[in-house]
């Protein structure tokens, strides 16, 4: 009798183990997959804001400035979510920002991604004089701030997309180095390296067949992780008056050039700042989701 009762005791833990196994596992694929959608939308939103926009982001109009949400008593339909201080349409202006925004953190991520990753995997499988260098340069770089280094740039060259990307880049690299050494360090030594060299696999080979693609995982994690940075950044820029120059629409110049009205048109900062906090959690909730699939022991 006791042994039927704490074989039912048993069964009905087990199960109940199973089942909040099974909430945590859907929990965790619900909230990414939200992200994902959520982020493909902000995409399809920016490609196809030429056609989907309702008016010319730079258009004035002054006999329309600041009209309310269409919701909002005074509002108007034409103009969904308002107009500035200038009588643009804050939709319009929104869609034509989120392209510029999504393709600079897409473009730097991308950009700092090669750099650090090739830099970090050198560090890692050429040990000694070379990976010295190479992760003495990521602590240097590490210890200069990067508003300070940017607001320098910016100054010396002049605000622009190139200059944009290449100071977003220089601050965004060195995560990728990190970890890119850290996976190659531990996959070098196990043994289908060294069979790979024992049969006069070039180093070349071993790089791009073994190391990786078996380096890949994490590294894909921060690149989604350095997306929803990057565009962070870039808006703070912005915001700052040292990124993409009016009249192209930023989501931070637009916040920047919004909150001077806050008290009459709160709807010119608000929009464009919930852009940036839907599609920078977004990103993060994929990048969590990746994560937790990639590396199961971080998750517990």
């Amino acid at each position: 009798m006791s042994g039927d009762v704490t074989s039912r005791a048993d069964h009905a833990l087990a199960r109940n183990d199973r089942w909040r196994s099974l909430r945590v596992s859907i929990s965790r694929d619900l909230f990414g997959w939200i992200g994902l959608v959520v982020l493909a939308l902000a995409v399809l939103a920016a490609l196809l804001a030429p056609w989907i926009a309702p008016h010319n982001p730079v258009e004035q109009s002054v006999v329309d400035r600041f009209l309310p949400p269409a919701w909002v008593d005074g509002g108007e339909a034409e103009f969904l979510f308002g107009t500035d201080h200038l009588g643009r349409d804050v939709l319009t202006r929104t869609l034509y920002a989120g392209r510029v925004s999504l393709s600079i953190g897409l473009v730097t991520a991308i950009c700092a991604a090669l750099i650090g990753v090739t830099l970090g995997i050198i560090a890692g499988f050429r040990e000694g004089l070379v990976g010295t260098v190479v992760m003495r340069l990521v602590d240097i770089q590490t210890a200069f701030p990067f508003l300070v280094i940017a607001i320098a740039v910016v100054a010396v060259v002049g605000p622009s997309v190139p200059t944009l990307i290449a100071t977003l880049t220089f601050w965004t690299w060195v995560p990728f180095a990190r970890v890119a050494q850290g996976s190659v360090l531990k996959i070098k030594h196990q043994e289908y390296i060294a069979a790979a060299r024992m049969a006069g696999t070039s180093t070349g080979k071993i790089l791009l067949r073994h190391v990786l693609p078996n380096a890949l995982p994490p590294l894909l994690v921060i690149w989604t992780f350095a997306i929803a940075q990057v565009i962070v950044a870039e808006s703070a820029l912005s915001f700052l008056g040292l990124g993409i120059q009016p009249p192209t629409p930023t989501w931070g110049s637009m916040v920047s050039q919004g909150r001077q009205h806050l008290d009459i048109a709160w709807w010119a900062a608000t929009v464009p700042a919930l852009a940036i906090v839907a599609v920078v959690l977004a990103v993060n909730l994929v990048g969590d989701w990746l994560r937790d699939r990639f590396d199961p022991q971080l998750s517990t």
